[in-house]
């Protein structure tokens, strides 16, 4: 029998799946030079993904003769893209995902028995699925990270580069930088099953109160729970918020994605 994952161990897995890009919100009472910290590190991130677009570009120009290499090369480049805007948006929206993210945090803490049984539901019809996409997610990355220690392949990536780069110390200086591009690539799409755990935390909560209105014996009852259902809307309405942008970029460049490995099975 499978055990049970509790609310506070999907956290925490969510959290360190985040950890490479650091898009776990920050508490409220964090320091001026945490925050200025972490924009730096994000500012830095946003560099490493756009040299390497820059590179990927440049090897595409020079491959649309070679549909095999051109149909590699778009979608890791879709992702480059995706996880970009990713960070933009999350940059943009931080305070929405910061205020559901630590109401959640501190709902789960509180949580009493019959509310633990709703939201129990939900983590395990999700857990499998979103701690499956972490997992491919982060092992797609190692294992093209070592493809130069297996293959022929100079680099992870089959990108060119305007300049020689066959001699050191240049050649170990791009494997790492392509290393870390994809490391932060695969961390930054983790926040997608963030958002997800998002949306269906507030989806418990809707239920918990479904049951609690089943329960209502008088006013004051019916008041608190008409009180909660308000404050529930305007919860549902800032994680609305914050998880648009990323569903937004995930469907367009998994579309993309999608159409260039149909492309290269077709070819």
């Amino acid at each position: 029998m499978r055990r049970k994952v509790m609310l506070e161990e999907v956290i925490s897995v969510v959290k360190l799946s985040l950890f490479p890009v650091w898009s776990w919100p920050q508490p409220q009472d964090a320091t001026q030079f945490k925050l200025f910290c972490v924009k730096l590190h994000h500012c830095l991130c946003i560099i490493i993904k756009l040299a390497f677009i820059l590179s990927m570009i440049y090897t595409i120009t020079n491959h649309f003769d070679d549909p095999e290499i051109f149909v590699q090369l778009i979608p890791i480049t879709s992702g480059l893209i995706h996880t970009s805007l990713n960070l933009i948006f999350y940059t943009v929206n931080h305070h929405h995902i910061q205020n559901v993210t630590f109401e959640m945090v501190h709902f789960s803490g509180l949580m009493k028995p019959h509310e633990e049984i709703v939201v129990q539901r939900h983590i395990d019809k999700c857990v499998v699925y979103h701690g499956g996409t972490i997992f491919i997610y982060y092992m797609a990355t190692f294992l093209t990270i070592t493809l130069p220690f297996v293959t022929q392949q100079s680099f992870p990536t089959l990108t060119e580069y305007p300049f020689d780069v066959s001699h050191q110390p240049l050649k170990t200086i791009i494997y790492i930088h392509q290393s870390a591009a994809g490391i932060l690539v695969a961390a930054q799409l983790c926040i997608n099953p963030f958002m997800a755990l998002l949306l269906w935390f507030a989806t418990a909560r809707f239920e918990i109160l479904t049951e609690e209105l089943g329960k209502i014996t008088n006013a004051y009852q019916l008041f608190k729970c008409i009180k909660e259902h308000q404050e529930l809307l305007k919860y549902t309405e800032e994680v609305a918020i914050a998880a648009r942008p990323f569903a937004l970029t995930t469907v367009y460049c998994s579309t993309v994605s999608m159409i260039c490995f149909f492309l290269l099975f077709i070819t």
